[in-house]
């Protein structure tokens, strides 16, 4: 886990290095957030994570501007954005190497003992470990917003100016792991797959794996590969992260090929369009 960690705060230092000022304000995949933006709202979470009081959260509205805010995370997260959007992107760099490296400094010293214990997470009460894994995924979500705003998508890597490929691989196998976990709840009771019913997830790239999904009184997954699974989704795990967090539209990813769809093709797309869990 810590060495997830380690992967992404030096991938995104070092992509913070590498930008020009006028790269901090390109838009990312996230509704009026800019690349600024992103490193901001990281920065805002590791501080609440390590028990910083947050910003005074702005008033929810119904504008334009305001329509992708929908609950209280969502405004505590453009409450951390906020305040820092005034920061020159120097400043927001080094805020963010103090900040990270006050992080990791805390996991290094952490017991192992402590990755279970008890801890709120987004999707309720689970273990401290869990709340990690979460938190791995989440951040390695925005390392693809940011790579994807600069069009230099990779699911687990990212090429610097200087032609070196810096490896998040690790970070992106425990996205994956964390994926996994909700794969059986879409099939199962958000798409109401039939009794008899598999769905495979044929996942390419370096981080290449199955993961299959059966329905024999309630859907879970399973260990092995289903021979002959009632429908496929091909993708690579950046595209089932975009999927996952809501980030791309079902038909854009078909029409790129970044996925396919096999077997009951009618499945297999109700599938994909009920992977965004991420508000």
């Amino acid at each position: 886990m810590v060495s997830a960690f380690d992967e992404l705060w030096g991938l995104f230092d070092l992509v913070g290095r590498s930008l020009s000022e006028s790269d901090w304000a390109l838009p990312t995949r996230l509704p009026t957030w800019t690349i600024h933006d992103v490193f901001a709202h990281l920065i805002g979470t590791e501080q609440m994570m390590a028990g910083v009081a947050v910003p005074s959260a702005p008033p929810m509205d119904s504008t334009a501007s305001a329509a992708h805010i929908r609950n209280e995370i969502g405004s505590t997260n453009e409450a951390w954005v906020k305040s820092r959007r005034g920061l020159l992107p120097s400043e927001l760099l080094e805020d963010f190497s103090r900040v990270t490296a006050a992080r990791m400094a805390t996991l290094r010293a952490m017991r192992m003992e402590a990755l279970n214990e008890e801890a709120w997470t987004p999707i309720g009460v689970e273990t401290f470990g869990r709340l990690l894994r979460i938190r791995v995924f989440d951040v390695w979500v925005h390392a693809l917003d940011v790579t994807s705003a600069l069009q230099e998508y990779h699911d687990e890597f990212w090429i610097g100016p200087d032609g070196v490929l810096n490896s998040f691989r690790i970070a992106t196998a425990l996205a994956v792991d964390e994926m996994a976990e909700s794969l059986s709840f879409v099939v199962g009771k958000r798409v109401g797959a039939r009794l008899g019913t598999s769905v495979a997830f044929r996942i390419e790239g370096t981080s290449a794996r199955r993961l299959d999904v059966v329905v024999e009184g309630r859907a879970r997954l399973v260990s092995h590969a289903v021979a002959r699974p009632t429908a496929t989704l091909t993708l690579d795990a950046g595209t089932l992260g975009a999927l996952f967090s809501s980030r791309v539209a079902v038909h854009s990813v078909l029409e790129s090929g970044r996925l396919s769809l096999d077997g009951d093709v009618a499945l297999a797309r109700a599938v994909a369009e009920n992977l965004g869990f991420v508000l």
